[in-house]
């Protein structure tokens, strides 16, 4: 197609460009292979499909048509032009995707928090929650990768010898150790390394002003270990409505904990593993904020496997002042309803088989009157007779 345009047409970007000379410039003969060029050369139709695919090159790579450049006469400089183009470009190419892969990947710690607030906003606005649960929650993505990684930092303990783990755990979590009495008082004097097998056990919590932690009615199976701001307890006492039901009543300031001191102990020391506790009284953070560490029933549970002594002597040391009842009261609402359970199928199964004794013994009746009946029948048979 670009052949039969440039020739059907007088002035044509081939002919400037192949015959640029005095001779053809006063000429309106069309251009066609084989006529002499200015070099004293003729045309072929190879070297025109071949400017033109250079011109085409040059375009795209935007090199350009400068005054340096290749010789429109010379095949071999055209071909060889257009290799450098092409090795030039893909250089190019690669370098700049390079550079930009650098500076994507500059803080990959940050990409991943990025990465954790837009699917945490696509979340919200998917589920239409208020603007205060999107703070909060952002909030709370950020301080998880202050104090713990945005990596996935269980995996990567695990994989780990044991001398550089606690070397990592040291080094990562050493302003939780120097700022909780717990790792250096009489459980850290006494079971070395502790801190390797508890802190990592801690899970990062916000609250923000007047967002209870702990409330009175509801149920609880974690301690926290206050990091910055301040919370406070709130008691309050049980009492009746009018119509008989129980009711929580006004809370009265109490205790505030601090940085450094912890609160909740009682949820983990009341009743069994599996066992339900409500509360009895309220937590709530005071402060502008507030940045916690969370111990679950479970996690406190699973140093019994690991260590037995551990879990006796922190059981110990927590319960020691503690008024339990105070706190927590136990309600074993599983074990109940299982109770209830296997007592309506015992009492199922028992009326089932009394219903089942009781038909049977009307039929054995039933049967035991009929024979009677046919038997008398055939005695007073041959007497009528």
């Amino acid at each position: 197609m670009w052949y039969g345009i440039t020739s059907a047409t007088e002035e044509s970007w081939v002919k400037n460009y192949f015959f640029n000379c005095p001779e053809w410039a006063a000429s309106n003969d069309p251009v066609l292979v084989g006529a002499v060029m200015c070099d004293d050369q003729k045309s072929t139709v190879g070297l025109y499909y071949l400017a033109s695919f250079y011109w085409a090159l040059a375009t795209m790579t935007t090199v350009g048509y400068g005054d340096i450049s290749a010789s429109r006469f010379s095949e071999f400089e055209m071909s060889m032009a257009m290799i450098f183009m092409l090795v030039g470009t893909t250089i190019f190419a690669y370098v700049v995707g390079e550079i930009v892969m650098v500076v994507l990947n500059f803080d990959p710690a940050e990409n991943l928090l990025k990465d954790k607030k837009m699917k945490f906003k696509a979340f919200i606005e998917e589920k239409s929650l208020s603007i205060g649960t999107k703070k909060t929650g952002r909030r709370q993505i950020q301080y998880i990768q202050s104090y713990q990684s945005m990596f996935a930092i269980d995996t990567l303990f695990s994989e780990m010898p044991e001398f550089l783990m606690q070397r990592m755990i040291l080094n990562n979590y050493s302003d939780t150790i120097r700022m909780h009495q717990i790792f250096f008082d009489q459980v850290g004097g006494r079971f070395k390394g502790f801190e390797h097998l508890f802190v990592p056990m801690l899970k990062p919590c916000f609250s923000e002003r007047d967002q209870y932690l702990l409330k009175a009615g509801q149920s609880s199976r974690c301690m926290f270990f206050v990091e910055k701001g301040c919370c406070q307890l709130l008691t309050c006492q049980q009492q009746e409505d009018d119509q008989g039901k129980q009711q929580w009543g006004e809370e009265q300031a109490g205790e505030r904990f601090k940085a450094g001191q912890s609160f909740g102990q009682a949820s983990l020391l009341a009743g069994k593993r599996k066992s339900k506790v409500a509360m009895m009284c309220s937590v709530k953070t005071v402060s502008t904020f507030a940045h916690l560490l969370e111990l679950s029933k479970a996690k406190f549970y699973s140093i019994k496997e690991l260590c037995p002594a551990l879990y006796d002597f922190l059981k110990q040391e927590w319960g020691q002042g503690l008024k339990v009842e105070d706190w927590v009261a136990v309600t074993n609402t599983a074990s109940r309803s299982k109770k209830q359970k296997r007592a309506s199928a015992g009492s199922e199964e028992t009326a089932t088989a009394t219903a089942t004794a009781t038909a049977t013994a009307a039929a054995a009746a039933a049967t035991a009157g009929n024979v009677e009946q046919h038997t008398q029948q055939e005695s007073e048979g041959p007497l009528d007779a």
